[in-house]
C-alpha cells in the first residue's frame, strides 16, 4: 500500500479529471421540491415516540433569503432520550420525477442545537408510491435513506447530498428491494433517533432536486492509490449464503497502468449474504479531520442488470484507544453509501464526509460522534447480494477539501428576494421583488431543462419595489424557474403552471 499527499503536478491532474465532474453553481435544471415560501406549513407532518415526553412541533419561520415565514422551523424536546422523531415534507398532488437530479439539495440552519445534543445525525428518507394510492407502504415500496450530521451555527449552510449517497433502507421495512423508483418520489422525511441533550431547534429551507456535477474540491490527501501492485494488505469478508466468495487483486489503475488498481470480485453463492472488503490505513491512525469529501475511482468492470440494485456500502471505523483494532462494543463506525451503476470506465465519485452517519445496525459503538483524527480503516460492504458474479475496481482513494458547503447568498442588490403569486398559476401570475440599486435586470422564465421559454422583461430597473405580470396561458402546464439576472447576480423562484 502507498500513502502520500499529492504533489502539485498530481494534484493539477486529479483535479483536471474532476473538472470534468465539477459542480456548476448555475445547475442546468432544478426541482424545487418545496420552498416554503407561502408560510403555510400546515400540510408538513411530525412524528415521535420511544421515549416518555418527547414531542415535536412545526412551523414557519425566517427563510434563506431573510424574508420571515419562508422556512420551516422544527423544533423537538427529546423528553427522556433514547426515542425517535422527525418530520414529513410531502411532495405536490400525487408523485415527484426526480429521475434526472443528481443531487438534493438544502438549506440548514441549527438554531438552538447545542453541544449536549450532539452528536445529532438527521437521516433523510425518500420514500416511493409506485401504485399511485398517495401512502409510502413500506412492506410493498421502496425507501431510501441518506444522513446528514448537525453542526451547530447560527446561518444558513447549503446542504448537497449525491443521489448515489442513498441507499436502500430496509431496517424497518424491507420494501420491494427493487431500486427507488425515482419516477415516483411521495415524500420525504427527516428523522433524528436516539435523540439526547436538551429541547433543540433548526430550520430548513429550499429543499430542492438539481442536476449539476459534483462540487470542487481543493487539496487531496490519498489514503491508499494501490501504485505498488501489492494488495496483499487488503481484507475480505463474505458470509450468509452458501458458497459466497470474495477476491480481491490487483488490475488496471485510472491513470491506464497496469497494477495500479484494486479489483474486487464477488461470488454471491446462492444469495441474500453479505461480501466486502477492508483498506487498512498506514500505520496507526489518519487524521481526515479536515476533509470534507471522500474521494475515489471507481469502474463496475462486470456489474450486469442481474446484479442490480447495488448499493455499495462505505464504512469509516476509528481505533480511540490506538490498540489497532476497530472494536465495535465502545468505537464507532460511520456509513455513507453509493448506488454502483454499470459501465466500463472509470467514475469520480465524490460523498461528502457529512453525508457519514452512525451505523449502529451491527454494533452500537460509543455513539459519541466519529473521531476523525483516528481513522483506521475503509470497510466496503454488499448487503443481501444476488444476481451473477460481479466484479469492480476502485482507486485513488482520497480525502479532499471543498468548496461547496458555503451557503448561497441573495445578491446584494436585491432589497427583497424574487416571490410569485398566485402560485400554481393558470392564466398569468405577478412576479415580485424589490432592488436596493439602481439595475440592469433581465427575467425570463426557464424549464426544468435549463430552456429560457420566455422573456418577461430586460432592461434598465430604478431601484424599489418591482411588480411584473407574467403570462403563463401559453405554456405547457409543469415545474418552470423565474429567473432574474442582474449585474450582480442572479435569483430565482419557482413557478407551477396548470391548467
Amino acid at each position: 500500500m502507498s500513502r502520500r499527499y499529492f504533489s502539485g503536478m498530481q494534484v493539477a491532474a486529479l483535479c483536471a479529471l474532476i473538472a470534468l465532474f465539477a459542480y456548476a453553481p448555475t445547475a442546468s435544471s432544478q426541482i424545487v421540491f418545496d420552498n416554503f415560501d407561502d408560510g403555510d406549513v400546515s400540510d408538513i407532518g411530525s412524528f415521535s415516540g420511544g421515549a416518555m415526553g418527547i414531542g415535536v412541533g412545526v412551523g414557519p419561520t425566517t427563510g434563506v433569503s431573510g424574508a420571515e415565514n419562508t422556512g420551516l422551523s422544527v423544533g423537538i424536546n427529546p423528553g427522556a432520550g433514547g426515542g425517535f422523531a422527525g418530520f414529513v415534507i410531502p411532495g405536490g398532488d400525487g408523485v415527484t420525477d426526480i429521475s434526472g437530479a443528481d443531487f438534493l439539495v438544502f438549506s440548514f440552519r441549527a438554531t438552538t442545537v447545542q453541544s449536549g445534543n450532539l452528536p445529532l445525525t438527521l437521516e433523510i428518507n425518500l420514500q416511493e408510491d409506485t401504485n399511485g394510492n398517495g401512502t409510502y407502504e413500506g412492506a410493498t415500496e421502496d425507501e431510501y435513506q441518506a444522513v446528514y450530521n448537525v453542526t451547530p451555527g447560527t446561518d444558513y449552510v447549503t446542504v448537497q447530498i449525491p443521489i448515489e449517497a442513498f441507499g436502500d433502507d430496509n431496517s424497518v421495512n424491507p420494501g420491494a428491494n427493487d431500486g427507488f423508483d425515482y419516477t415516483k418520489l411521495l415524500q420525504i422525511v427527516g428523522a433524528f433517533g436516539g435523540i439526547q441533550g436538551p429541547e433543540f431547534r433548526f430550520a430548513i429551507d429550499e429543499v430542492t432536486f438539481t442536476t449539476g456535477n459534483a462540487p470542487a474540491i481543493g487539496a487531496v490527501t490519498i489514503y491508499d492509490s494501490f501504485d505498488d501492485g501489492d494488495v496483499s494488505d487488503i481484507g475480505s469478508f463474505s458470509g450468509g449464503a452458501m458458497g459466497i466468495g470474495v477476491g480481491v487483486g490487483p488490475t488496471t489503475g485510472v491513470s491506464g497502468a497496469e497494477n495500479t488498481g484494486l479489483s474486487v470480485g464477488i461470488n454471491p453463492g446462492a444469495g441474500g449474504g453479505f461480501a466486502g472488503f477492508v483498506i487498512p490505513g498506514g500505520d496507526g491512525v489518519t487524521d481526515i479531520s479536515g476533509a470534507d469529501f471522500l474521494v475515489f475511482s471507481f469502474r463496475a468492470t462486470t456489474v450486469q442488470s442481474g446484479n442490480l440494485p447495488l448499493t455499495l456500502e462505505i464504512n469509516l471505523q476509528e481505533d480511540t484507544n490506538g490498540n489497532g483494532t476497530y472494536e465495535g462494543a465502545t468505537e464507532d463506525e460511520y456509513q455513507a453509501v453509493y448506488n454502483v451503476t454499470p459501465g466500463t470506465d472509470y467514475v469520480t465519485v465524490q460523498i461528502p464526509i457529512e453525508a457519514f452517519g452512525d451505523d449502529n445496525s451491527v454494533n452500537p459503538g460509543a455513539n459519541d460522534g466519529f473521531d476523525y483524527t483516528k481513522l483506521l480503516q475503509i470497510v466496503g460492504a454488499f448487503g443481501g447480494i444476488q444476481g451473477p458474479e460481479f466484479r469492480f475496481a476502485i482507486d485513488e482513494v482520497g480525502f479532499a477539501v471543498g468548496t461547496a458547503t458555503s451557503a448561497p447568498r441573495l445578491p446584494e442588490v436585491f432589497g427583497a428576494a424574487p416571490s410569485v403569486f398566485p402560485n400554481p398559476a393558470a392564466d398569468r401570475a405577478t412576479l415580485a421583488f424589490e432592488l436596493s440599486a439602481p439595475s440592469a435586470a433581465t427575467i425570463d422564465l426557464v424549464d426544468v431543462l435549463g430552456r429560457s421559454v420566455l422573456v418577461v422583461s430586460q432592461g434598465m430597473r430604478s431601484a424599489g419595489p418591482v411588480s411584473l405580470s407574467v403570462p403563463t396561458s401559453d405554456l405547457a402546464p409543469g415545474l418552470y424557474f423565474v429567473r432574474v439576472a442582474t449585474d450582480s447576480g442572479v435569483a430565482t423562484t419557482s413557478l407551477t403552471v396548470v391548467r
